[in-house]
């Protein structure tokens, strides 16, 4: 299940990329998918989790940062994901608030995690895709792709812009 849910993120993800971009994993856990990307691909990548211990390589950095508190990183980041670390999340909807303020004008955040209703033997909140792209609408984000595959739900969302928006 594990593996079908990084494929899933790999398959929404590796069309969005691009030369250049700042990518942030949210979640990160040891870094793995993160490293992967940046050795394949000509992007700078951030990975985010509140368990690791910080490291810096070629394009590659890892800060120990809880998702809720997003808003300390630096700068903007035209891609970032979370992949099954939602349902750790102290409080989704303050993360979303803090990530829509860290996109680029044309960034995109990928949600890939167990969906509502699954039985992973650990008694851990999941959302259900609706609560997902709710909380999106709250939070000032855009839906613009979503589903569910056999364990996992996806959304993809953009910013909300409005008159005045940021333009980078």
């Amino acid at each position: 299940m594990e593996q079908s849910g990084k494929q899933l993120l790999l398959r929404l993800l590796l069309p969005l990329l691009s030369e250049g971009m700042r990518v942030l994993d949210i979640g990160c856990g040891t870094g793995e998918v993160l490293y992967e990307l940046v050795q394949r691909y000509p992007i700078r990548g951030v990975g985010i989790d509140p368990y690791l211990c910080g490291r810096c390589e070629n394009k590659l950095e890892l800060v120990k940062l809880e998702a809720e508190k997003i808003q300390e990183l630096p700068g903007l980041f035209d891609l970032a994901y979370t992949l099954m670390s939602l349902h750790h999340f102290e409080d989704p909807l303050t993360f979303f608030c803090q990530m829509s303020t860290k996109l680029t004008r044309y960034g995109r955040l990928i949600v890939v995690d167990w969906k509502k209703g699954i039985r992973t033997g650990v008694p851990e909140k999941y959302y259900s895709l609706g609560e997902v792209t709710e909380v999106f609408s709250k939070a000032g984000l855009t839906s613009i792709d979503y589903g569910e595959e056999v364990f996992h739900l996806y959304a993809v969302a953009s910013l909300t812009l409005t008159r005045g928006a940021r333009n980078q």
